[in-house]
């Protein structure tokens, strides 16, 4: 089995490069094309975060590198912003939650 990592994308509402939705069903039209594609990819879509109160939308993504997820976004034609690898420090607090 392949070591995998943890990645985050963050893309705010306000760049005009982001696709904007009309509606909560396109929106989730989009998140499920978002997850097919990581499928295809090997990626893993942990969450898919849209805090429309603050305009930003996260995406947390599970991948063998960062190449897998760049795919990704560049086939669900989100603009490229920045994609970063979670380090293990923050995976500790990101899940702790979860226990």
């Amino acid at each position: 089995m392949t070591d995998l990592k943890l990645f985050m994308d963050t893309y705010d509402r306000f760049d005009s490069r982001i696709p904007t939705f009309t509606s909560t069903r396109d929106l989730e039209v989009f998140r499920l094309k978002y997850v097919e594609i990581c499928e295809q990819e090997g990626v893993i879509n942990l969450v898919t975060h849209a805090g429309a109160k603050d305009g930003i939308a996260f995406y947390l993504n599970m991948a063998a590198d960062i190449g897998s997820v760049k795919r990704v976004n560049q086939r669900a034609r989100l603009p490229y912003t920045e994609t970063v690898e979670v380090d293990e420090s923050a995976k500790d607090t990101l899940f702790a939650g979860c226990f």
